[in-house]
């Protein structure tokens, strides 16, 4: 066994910093000599938060941290904090929290109410909540008490405003919109519904609705599907809809402070680990090719050297003229060659790092050995290893060590549950069907959903994507006020295609879902909703891996408008994706895939974030953005203890006109605004 190491880069030029994250408020205070502070020091007691002892005291949270910079890391029992206190004033006794009662969640004003309202949907946590607001769960339960029974889907529940972030939306063209105002009892679907748009497309438009329900009296921006235009397309030799732009600018207030750049880098080299199976010993063999010793006395050059045939040598070899890559490396030699074009890049903006790369074989006996080395030790970053198998020790590691982990390329492993500097790039199947399920109720509630049923699915994950979408279509509430049964679920085995025929609608498009992972069973699926699309409206709702399977016709998809979530789409047409492509070719005299695509994402992103906040990447990480190549990245704790994974995912549609669209991010906490990567 040989543990193979290559010092690729040391790169010593000036760091330039990057542009603070965000928007940031400027205030001006002035303030007098009776109004200067004096300070009282405090011990924190058990169950106090910097919440709690910020009430108590009168003061902001932000004072706290102002005066006590270290309990932005946390508090703990025992601690110290400076607690400043004006004049004579005396600290509060704890109470409960001052409660505003309202009329009701549609009976509010905007700009009057204390409290808004947010409907629990199914799949919340009480941890769900605290990231959505940032707020501890005893806050959250202080002001609703029912929460101590749990999260109930449905119940309604109260939020401070001041939790809520400003948001200011500007049509770049007003005629696109209508402007509408909100009547009592409405909710999101009615108005859905009225104007023939998603939910999706209804929260897009109006963000703040990602956080709160409706308000009596406030002014909704709707996009006029009235102006879109149907054309024909020769090319497909029918007729689609023509839609405008519906581009609004959003101008945000109140979010979430940003962590504040890193003083260090500018002066500091960062040293961070690849950890690869690149099989550099089955490399450097399979292009030698044996010479017989026939081979040998035909070839003059040779035996100038060696006269007498006795003392021919036994292993001599020739090398390929076409050199060739062990197959088991040669994707990731091109995630590699990703890496080393976003160091390159990294190096051109003035930022400083060293890149050590490790070939891991699949071999656990390297990864012990690895982490014997003291090297390994100094690392601030380790990227990989990218098998599950070969993480857990890695993992205890970086854990132990408090050194950022990324597992980049598998969704399994769960070390992201026990290790709180663990980063999974890829998301579990379990998000995805959440995910999936809640865009379902939000993009199609009111269209005709049918369950496709080919072969018993009790046992599989997709059972639950189909009990989610059940569940999630009728807490919408919109089939409770239409006669028109909506869902339905048919076993085509038993009914064939007329059973399908059966349920179909003539006026509302029709979406489905197949629960099934056999590729025979959803080729045989998607082959008759193909023949099905002939006739009338058909959607298809999948999972990632459909594109996988060959067995399919690509035009399927197109003619069935297959949609699905994921965590990773390149957009072939735009002007960045096409100038990696032209840099990549330059530089290593092929195409990139889109291994070579995630190796500089990820590289990319988390170098820029551990330059941007050195140790303090994983208590910051959770509010950088950045638009990248490939990849939708957005980092989330699990848990209070655990690690991280990626919440960010986009939709991508297969159109009938034969393209595949990026239509934009899902999920949680996606309103911070992106940033491009000249801006961080």
């Amino acid at each position: 066994m040989k543990l193979r190491l290559l010092l690729l880069f040391l790169i010593l030029v000036t760091v330039s910093s990057g542009s603070t994250f965000g928007m940031m408020s400027v205030k001006t205070i002035t303030v007098t000599a009776s109004q200067k502070p004096k300070f009282i020091e405090l011990k924190v007691k058990r169950k106090q938060t910097v919440f709690s002892i910020a009430r108590q005291y009168g003061i902001t949270m932000e004072e706290l941290y102002r005066h006590n910079p270290s309990a932005k890391k946390g508090i703990q029992v025992g601690q110290t904090l400076r607690i400043p206190v004006r004049g004579n004033e005396q600290p509060k006794e704890p109470t409960k929290p001052d409660i505003q009662e309202t009329q009701g969640e549609h009976e509010q004003d905007q700009n009057k109410t204390k409290y808004f309202t947010y409907k629990i949907k199914p799949g919340d946590t009480l941890f769900d909540l605290e990231k959505k607001y940032d707020m501890p769960s005893d806050s959250l339960v202080a002001i609703n008490p029912q929460l101590q029974k749990g999260v109930l889907p449905g119940s309604l529940i109260k939020i401070p405003g001041s939790r809520l972030p400003v948001i200011i939306s500007e049509p770049e063209k007003e005629k696109e919109f209508i402007r509408y105002t909100v009547h009592s009892d409405e909710s999101v679907y009615d108005i859905a519904s009225r104007f023939e748009i998603s939910i999706n497309e209804l929260k897009n438009a109006n963000p703040e609705l990602k956080y709160r329900e409706l308000l009596k009296g406030e002014e909704l921006l709707i996009p006029d599907k009235s102006l879109r235009k149907k054309i024909f397309d020769k090319s497909i030799q029918d007729s689609i809809w023509v839609l405008p732009g519906y581009k609004i600018k959003h101008r945000y207030q109140g979010l979430p402070e940003p962590c504040n750049t890193n003083s260090e880098s500018k002066g500091k080299t960062y040293q961070v680990a690849l950890l690869l199976p690149l099989f550099l010993d089955a490399n450097d063999t399979i292009n030698r090719m044996s010479l017989s010793n026939k081979e040998l006395l035909a070839d003059s050059a040779f035996m100038n050297i060696y006269k007498r045939g006795a003392s021919l040598p036994k292993d001599t070899f020739r090398i390929r003229k076409e050199k060739i890559i062990d197959p088991r490396s040669e994707n990731f030699m091109h995630f590699y060659e990703g890496v080393l074009m976003a160091v390159d890049s990294l190096r051109k903006q003035g930022k400083k790092f060293e890149l050590f790369v490790f070939d891991t074989e699949r071999d656990s006996m390297v990864i012990r050995s690895l982490i014997q080395q003291d090297i390994f030790r100094e690392m601030d970053l380790i990227l990989g290893p990218v098998f599950p198998e070969m993480q857990s020790e890695i993992s205890a590691f970086s854990a132990k060590n408090r050194i950022p982990m990324v597992s980049p390329l598998s969704s399994s492993g769960n070390f992201e549950k026990k290790n709180p500097y663990y980063f999974k790039v890829n998301p579990d199947k379990e998000y995805l069907i959440r995910q999936t399920a809640s865009w379902v109720a939000d993009e199609f509630f009111d269209k005709n959903f049918i369950v496709f049923r080919i072969g018993d699915y009790r046992h599989l994950q997709e059972a639950e994507l189909v009990n989610q979408c059940r569940e999630k279509l009728f807490a919408t509430g919109y089939y409770n006020k239409h006669r028109e049964v909506l869902f339905h679920e048919c076993n085509f085995e038993t009914e064939g295609i007329s059973g399908i025929k059966n349920i179909l609608s003539q006026k509302l498009e029709n979406v489905f879902i197949i629960p099934a992972v056999n590729e025979g069973q959803i080729s045989v699926a998607v082959t008759n909703l193909n023949s099905l699309a002939e006739q009338t409206n058909v959607r298809l709702v999948g999972l990632s891996g459909f594109k996988g399977y060959r067995s399919i016709q690509p035009e399927y998809f197109h003619r069935t408008q297959l949609q699905y979530m994921t965590h990773y789409f390149i957009d072939y047409e735009s002007v960045p994706v096409n100038r990696f492509i032209a840099a990549f070719k330059k530089q290593f005299a092929t195409e990139p895939n889109e291994f070579s695509f995630q190796g500089f994402d990820l590289a990319y992103y988390f170098m820029n974030a551990l330059h941007k906040y050195g140790k303090d990447m994983p208590r910051c990480i959770s509010n950088f953005r950045m638009e990248l190549n490939q990849l939708s990245l957005n980092f989330q704790r699990v848990s209070k203890t655990g690690g991280f994974m990626n919440y960010g995912l986009v939709q991508v549609a297969y159109e009938k006109d034969f393209s595949i669209k990026n239509k934009g991010l899902y999920g949680p906490n996606n309103l911070l605004p992106l940033k491009s990567p000249a801006e961080n």
